[in-house]
């Protein structure tokens, strides 16, 4: 019985288990398409508390005594659009005490805060044993102010929170900048923190001295830190603070790039695996991979915001990028390598076998991710016939993958 109530989507199935009495089936109209044949409208139901009216002596008075029975088995919550009906935790909270976890052996927590719909009783899914938070933030101003209470208490109830996904959409700069400056101001001791944007919201790098202070604040304890938000020059050297850092996703700009190519060198003693997402190729760019001291780095995944252009301006950046690969600090340690454009260029040019050899040199390469429709025909099958003990990976190697909504393209059909 507890495995099936290990892992839910929303609560239904709880308020199942309150008195009849007490649940309720709420009807809304729907945008999508009619449930049955003849339906004029779509139609969606969603299960919740009873919201008649109580006396205020009669509030308390619900018996959740089977409710909290089954919530000690619950581990893992998602509460997202599709699973959740919005007053839900409002309307159980009316009957329960301040302080009440709804939920007391949850581990992970998946929350859509839109879904939420307020902070009303979302305080309730809290937990003194949360080791793992998915949040994605609200884009309306009434979301974001009760979205900064939430993080303060959820650091105050979640002692034990080790993992962070912040999702921003396409919340506005000041209002990231807000967030990240309320999870500095906790201090949490994660060892995991990943800070996610729509990929299509272009904008200027985030502000360099408020990343830098979060970055300094959690160097001691960060394993894995990956973030699509733009960061500058002055962040990416707060990395050289971390002391355990062994996965980095890091979403640079060509302003940024180019004063990363400095004399500098950018040192990560504990780096196993590292992504660099970019507009696109060019000669900075393998500059900056030529700084990079990562001895024991053997994952490096190179993602492209735009597809190569056409002719030499292609060839020249994909050259250069795969010549400095087989020169760089740790390409004797370097054992799989990605390159994943976000765009494909359909009738555009598209790097021979000739351009993509270098990486071949590789003397640990292991497993490659190029995607059939970013190298020119033929090439895969090339790499297969030469080098059979390769292996050409059907998605991207790097987990989480900093863009859920972008698909992995496999090498074959």
């Amino acid at each position: 019985m507890s495995v099936l109530w290990e892992t839910m989507s929303g609560l239904a199935p709880l308020i199942y288990t309150l008195p009849p009495n007490h649940v309720d089936e709420y009807e809304e109209d729907s945008l999508q398409e009619p449930s049955e044949p003849g339906d004029p409208f779509g139609r969606e139901y969603y299960m919740g508390v009873n919201r008649h009216r109580l006396e205020s002596n009669a509030r308390l008075a619900l018996n959740t005594r089977r409710l909290d029975h089954y919530a000690r088995f619950i581990k893992h919550v998602t509460i997202h659009n599709e699973d959740a009906y919005y007053a839900t935790l409002h309307d159980l909270s009316i009957h329960k005490v301040s302080g009440y976890h709804l939920l007391p052996e949850v581990r992970t927590l998946d929350l859509h805060l839109d879904a939420v719909g307020g902070p009303e009783g979302i305080y309730m899914l809290l937990g003194p044993r949360v080791d793992a938070i998915s949040v994605r933030v609200a884009k309306d101003d009434v979301g974001l102010r009760w979205t900064i209470v939430l993080f303060t208490k959820m650091f105050a109830i979640c002692r034990n929170l080790q993992t962070l996904h912040v999702d921003f959409g396409d919340c506005h700069e000041d209002d990231i900048c807000m967030i990240l400056d309320t999870i500095r101001a906790a201090r949490p001791s994660l060892t995991a923190l990943h800070l996610g944007r729509k990929y299509w919201v272009y904008s200027r790098a985030m502000g360099s001295e408020l990343i830098a202070r979060l970055l300094r604040l959690i160097s001691g304890t960060i394993r894995d830190f990956s973030s699509t938000l733009l960061i500058n020059y002055v962040s990416v050297q707060s990395f050289s603070l971390f002391r355990n850092l062994q996965n980095l996703v890091i979403h640079l700009d060509e302003n940024t790039t180019w004063y990363l190519t400095c004399p500098q060198a950018f040192s990560f003693p504990t780096l196993r695996s590292l992504e660099i997402i970019t507009d696109f190729i060019s000669e900075k760019t393998t500059l900056f991979i030529h700084r990079i001291r990562a001895e024991h780095l053997h994952t490096l995944a190179i993602f492209l915001m735009t597809s190569l252009v056409d002719g030499y301006w292609g060839a020249c950046p994909a050259r250069y990028l795969n010549k400095s690969l087989s020169t760089c600090a740790f390409s004797q340690t370097l054992s799989v390598v990605a390159i994943h454009p976000r765009h494909f260029a359909n009738d555009g040019w598209r790097p021979p076998y000739s351009i993509m050899s270098p990486l071949l040199a590789l003397p640990k390469l292991a497993a490659l991710y190029l995607p059939r429709q970013w190298v020119a025909d033929g090439v895969l099958e090339t790499i297969t016939e030469t080098r059979p003990e390769i292996q050409l990976l059907e998605h991207c190697p790097l987990h989480p993958r900093i863009f859920p909504d972008i698909p992995d393209v496999p090498v074959s059909r």
